[in-house]
């Protein structure tokens, strides 16, 4: 994995920043890792559709983070 989508998620993961610039910023780096990952895309869609507090048709905080989690401990 690359070492700024690693600081990156680990930012979000432990709360440091989880904005939607960072989610954005991570969502374009994930292109680099497994395409045919059901989980990476899965993840690139949720952070497409991130918004903090979450909202109508948006992923909050803990449903991103689920899912970040399972590509952290992946890659």
């Amino acid at each position: 994995m690359n070492p700024h989508l690693a600081a990156l998620m680990e930012a979000f993961i432990s709360g440091t920043d989880r904005s939607k610039h960072i989610a954005q910023q991570i969502e374009g780096l994930l292109d680099e890792l497994d395409a045919s990952d059901d989980s990476v895309s899965e993840l690139q869609d949720a952070l497409a559709s991130y918004q903090p507090g979450g909202g109508p048709l948006m992923f909050d905080e803990v449903a991103v983070l689920r899912l970040m989690k399972t590509i952290s401990a992946s890659y």
